[in-house]
């Protein structure tokens, strides 16, 4: 449970910050509340799907554990090199969830700067627990993270 600990805790930074952008929205619009709610819904899946669904911890190393377990619900992905596809999925979608809600957001600087710190500090947690020790070697952050960790782990 330690290993998983920041993984769940940083999967918790990251829908609280969706909830504080959600309540910003919808306290201002609730017709933009639900549009964002449905970036959401369809945003989430893809950005598993893009990245996580080809990660070789997935089935029972994940870190994120939630993570880990949405990827079975998605069709199967070969554990391949990431493509810029891939990239470009995960990027899309993590700037839609993110970028959709500044202009309610830059109305409270509190709440904007609680919006920003919140995925800051998932990042942090995520680089300095999460990825360290993860066995993703097709991950650039988890090989630049780990290293020669990563060739041990691999090698005969």
């Amino acid at each position: 449970m330690k290993k998983r600990f920041h993984g769940i805790f940083s999967i918790v930074l990251l829908i609280a910050t969706i909830a504080v952008g959600l309540y910003q929205v919808w306290i201002h619009s609730m017709a933009m509340g639900g549009l964002y709610i449905l970036i959401i819904l369809l945003a989430w899946p893809v950005m598993i799907y893009s990245y996580c669904a080809k990660c070789e911890c997935r089935e029972n190393g994940c870190r994120h554990v939630f993570v880990g377990g949405m990827t079975r619900l998605l069709p199967a992905r070969q554990n391949t090199p990431y493509s810029a596809m891939d990239y470009l999925g995960l990027t899309v979608c993590l700037a839609a969830i993110l970028g959709f809600p500044q202009y309610w957001l830059w109305q409270s600087p509190l709440m904007w700067i609680i919006f920003s710190v919140l995925p800051l500090l998932a990042g942090i947690e995520i680089w300095l627990f999460v990825c360290k020790g993860c066995g993703n070697t097709k991950c650039p952050i988890c090989v630049q993270r780990n290293g020669a960790a990563i060739d041990r782990q691999i090698a005969p």
